[in-house]
């Protein structure tokens, strides 16, 4: 679990992780340096925005899950 500031308080992002995808610890790290970092969110609800849009657009596309199919 993670946690993000925006101006109305704290946003918490929880992952769920399985034995098969371990790495997500040091994903979540990436999220905050390549997205998180640097940004002020008003809210929370754009805060949840900017970071769907990170998981959807940008980190699906950078990180392939070649273990699937």
């Amino acid at each position: 679990m993670t946690y993000l500031w925006t101006d109305e308080g704290w946003l918490y992002l929880a992952i769920v992780l399985g034995l098969w995808n371990r790495d997500m610890l040091s994903w979540v790290d990436d999220l905050k340096n390549e997205r998180v970092h640097g940004c002020r969110y008003a809210t929370r609800a754009k805060a949840t925005a900017g970071i769907f849009e990170y998981i959807e657009v940008f980190g699906n596309r950078k990180r392939r899950y070649s273990t699937l199919g």
